[in-house]
């Protein structure tokens, strides 16, 4: 059920100090919340600002929209000023959601989701953002890293390299596999070996009554062919 708070309250209460009804229908606030990133000496000032003990001082920090710079993205460019200084802001969006969490007043254990959070404000003294070159996609206004060491340059793509050949994953055996399995699936004829650990008695009497069955290396390579372990006997059908 959406909120807005834009109608007044017809009757107050006697625990709060609000003038407007955050229960009439509408847009809820909190939707449109966003990161505020600020150079850093005064974000340490402003943390000072927002600490709960009573004797903080006062968050002076005025944002003000540049319509002359709004484009079909909506608005990006904003003037900020904060503590006296003037300061440029753009707003851009994050490449994955981040989600914001309230404390109610007295909780001190149940947090409550309130927005998922996709854009962000960054406030710079200059008149570029720092690091734009890099991260910011200037036609789309998308930032190419999240707020998290591991959501650096989230957006690229990554390749691991070529595996080895001597791996199982290596790009021959994938070929053959990939060939094998619609060989296969068209019901052409095949051959298959399975490998299998017996003991010696079985082995031996593999060799009697099914000699057929054993592998044994072509004319002219019987030196060269695949050593089999005592123990061990293949099949081939």
């Amino acid at each position: 059920f959406p909120f807005c708070g834009e109608e007044p309250l017809k009757r107050k209460s006697e625990t709060s100090t609000s003038t407007v009804d955050w229960t009439f229908p509408g847009e809820w606030p909190l939707d449109h919340q966003y990161l505020l990133e600020l150079p850093e000496d005064l974000a340490r000032r402003a943390e000072q600002c927002l600490r709960q003990d009573g004797e903080a001082p006062p968050l002076e920090l005025e944002i003000l929209e540049k319509e002359e710079l709004s484009g079909d993205l909506g608005p990006r460019h904003f003037h900020v000023k904060a503590w006296g200084e003037e300061m440029h802001g753009t707003v851009v969006d994050l490449p994955c959601r981040v989600e914001s969490h309230i404390l109610p007043p007295g909780a001190s254990q149940a947090l409550y989701k309130s927005a998922d959070v996709a854009q962000m404000l960054i406030v710079h003294r200059e008149n570029e953002v720092p690091g734009a070159e890099r991260y910011l996609d200037k036609k789309t206004f998308r930032w190419r890293s999240g707020l998290t060491p591991p959501t650096q340059l989230v957006v690229d793509r990554r390749f691991r390299g070529v595996p080895p050949s001597h791996s199982m994953f290596a790009p021959a055996l994938i070929r053959e596999t990939n060939a094998a399995l619609k060989s296969r699936m068209a019901n052409h004829p095949f051959t298959y070996e399975e490998e299998g650990e017996v003991d010696e008695a079985f082995c031996e009497n593999i060799r009697k009554e099914d000699p057929q069955s054993v592998w044994r290396p072509p004319e002219g390579l019987a030196g060269s062919g695949p050593s089999k372990a005592p123990g061990h006997a293949s099949a081939a059908s």
